[in-house]
C-alpha cells in the first residue's frame, strides 16, 4: 500500500502537471491574436500596394514606380537605383549601345532582357 504522503504528493504532481499544460494552452490565444494582427497588417499593406496598379493593365517597371514612358535620363536613373551593378556595365557602353538599349526597353523588352543585352554587349566590346 501506498501511504498517505505519497497519494497526496502524487495527486499534487498530476495537478501540477495538469496546470502546466492548461496554461500553455490558455497562451496559444494570445499569440494566434498577435499573429492574426501581424497577418492583417501584412494584407492590409499587400491590398495598398495592389491598389496602386490598375486591374487588368501589364506594368513594365523598371523599379517601382517608373514605367515605359520616362525619358532616357529616367530610364538610366532608375536602372541606377534598381540595378546598381548593371547600371555600371551600361555606364561603360559606347553612346550607341545604350541608345539602343533605352530604346529596346522603350518597345517593350524585359528588364530580363535589357540586363542581358547590357552584359552581352559589354563582352562583345
Amino acid at each position: 500500500m501506498l501511504s498517505i504522503e505519497s497519494k497526496v504528493c502524487g495527486k499534487f504532481r498530476v495537478a501540477m502537471g495538469f496546470c502546466s499544460v492548461l496554461g500553455g494552452v490558455l497562451t496559444l490565444p494570445a499569440a494566434s491574436a498577435a499573429d492574426d494582427d501581424y497577418l492583417r497588417a501584412i494584407d492590409s499593406e499587400a491590398d495598398k500596394v495592389g491598389a496602386q496598379a490598375p486591374a487588368g493593365q501589364v506594368s513594365y517597371a523598371l523599379a517601382p514606380g517608373v514605367t515605359k514612358r520616362m525619358s532616357r535620363e529616367q530610364f538610366e536613373t532608375a536602372l541606377h537605383d534598381g540595378y546598381t551593378g548593371t547600371f555600371e556595365f551600361y555606364r561603360k557602353l559606347a553612346d550607341r549601345s545604350r541608345e539602343e538599349i533605352y530604346e529596346d526597353y522603350r518597345r517593350g523588352a524585359s528588364i530580363r532582357d535589357v540586363r542581358k543585352k547590357i552584359i552581352d554587349r559589354l563582352l562583345q566590346q
